[in-house]
């Protein structure tokens, strides 16, 4: 009875490991996300001048920010030569985003099909990967090679992974993974 019992609890760990690495999104609140942004994310993620340092590096001069949220690294990007569009599924960050000046799609990242935006670059995400399923995170990647070969991924260490694995379907993209502290 205990050899049954130690078995299925670790069947049940494991399961709720894979569960977790392969389904399980985070929700997110617009209006605490744009209140609380300092507060959470400020000192993890790459400040815009990192993240333009990168683009500079490599020479790129067009870039399609996913999941760009109210549009602070797009920002910074445009008025430093940069061409962006950004793509947001929340209205309410979209919103800001445009009246900020950036151009801005409400779309979903694994549905870009018929942005009528032409070829960039890159595609930059910036902590897209946590909210998004693993199959999603497939569905996003063979979308953004629609637009794109290179994709720069600011990612937490769990969403690194998870990338990792997801773009071995899609090798028409390259994508390289910058990772965020958690």
């Amino acid at each position: 009875m205990r050899r049954f019992i130690r078995r299925t609890l670790k069947s049940s760990r494991i399961f709720s490991w894979i569960y977790f690495f392969f389904y399980v999104k985070k929700p997110i609140d617009a209006k605490e996300f744009i209140e609380n942004w300092e507060i959470q994310y400020e000192s993890h993620d790459p400040s815009p001048d990192e993240i333009l340092e990168n683009l500079r590096c490599l020479k790129l001069r067009s870039v399609l920010d996913i999941g760009g949220g109210y549009g602070r690294i797009a920002t910074h990007l445009q008025t430093n030569g940069i061409e962006v569009v950004l793509v947001e599924p929340n209205p309410l960050l979209a919103l800001k985003a445009k009246g900020a000046g950036i151009v801005t799609h409400e779309k979903n990242a694994t549905d870009l099909r018929n942005l009528e935006v032409g070829v960039f670059d890159c595609a930059i995400v910036v902590r897209v990967v946590a909210y998004l399923g693993f199959f999603e995170i497939i569905r996003m990647l063979r979308q953004i090679s629609l637009y794109t070969n290179i994709l720069i991924a600011y990612e937490e260490s769990i969403g690194s992974a998870r990338l990792r694995l997801a773009r071995i379907c899609v090798p028409s993209l390259k994508v390289k993974i910058k990772e965020c502290v958690n």
